[in-house]
């Protein structure tokens, strides 16, 4: 039900107006280069981004693709959140949350969670390690393959052929109503931790398991 390359966008206007954002220099579509940039710094400051959806995702089937790829790291702990969420609200707030927690270079643990009326911040997660390199895309498949069980398949090839490493959580079945697609940074210390890269090619299904 949404698809994004992000090279449709004839103004800067008609980007915010699809993918709003509380912080225009650090998360935001750039129609200039036909992607969208993010720095995601914890410096104690909120950077959040985010797509309504025309229809809420379904309670137990769906599927969200996008290819990711790091330009640069300073090699301590930021971390990159992506996923569905009932709000708009920044990390922290609370929130029905189903998404990725991408690493830099220092933490190299890629994690999947499920937040169900809760407030989103590292907790406890199912993951995998893998060192992410830099100028590297990776193409991030999300699945809710059911009313309790998520899965992140991590490719190298955007044909989604190239299985990297796979992971599957199970949480509550109340965890619904999510209606936006959302990008924000962990924000939780003004340590100056930072990670800038882009996101491309959004695909998200909804109603479907598989492809």
């Amino acid at each position: 039900i949404f698809e994004d390359d992000f090279s449709t966008y004839t103004t800067q206007a008609l980007a915010d107006a699809t993918w709003a954002t509380n912080d225009t220099t650090r998360m935001r579509v750039n129609i200039s280069t036909d992607v969208f940039d993010f720095t995601s710094t914890r410096n104690g400051s909120a950077a959040t981004s985010y797509h309504t959806l025309s229809k809420t995702a379904s309670n137990d089937k769906w599927l969200l693709r996008f290819r990711y790829n790091m330009s640069s790291s300073n090699n301590n702990d930021a971390r990159l959140f992506i996923g569905l969420s009932s709000t708009t609200g920044n990390y922290g707030s609370t929130e029905d949350w189903l998404g990725i927690i991408i690493p830099n270079r220092q933490h190299t643990t890629w994690s999947i969670r499920g937040y169900d009326g809760a407030a989103v911040t590292i907790g406890t997660y199912d993951s995998f390690s893998l060192t992410p390199s830099l100028a590297t895309d990776y193409f991030v498949e999300l699945i809710r393959v059911s009313s309790t069980s998520f899965k992140l398949n991590l490719y190298s090839d955007s044909a989604y052929s190239a299985l990297i490493n796979s992971v599957t959580h199970t949480m509550l079945a109340t965890v619904d109503g999510l209606s936006h697609l959302k990008i924000m940074n962990m924000n939780n210390d003004s340590a100056g931790y930072s990670m800038t890269g882009i996101i491309d090619d959004v695909l998200f299904y909804n109603g479907v398991s598989s492809l």
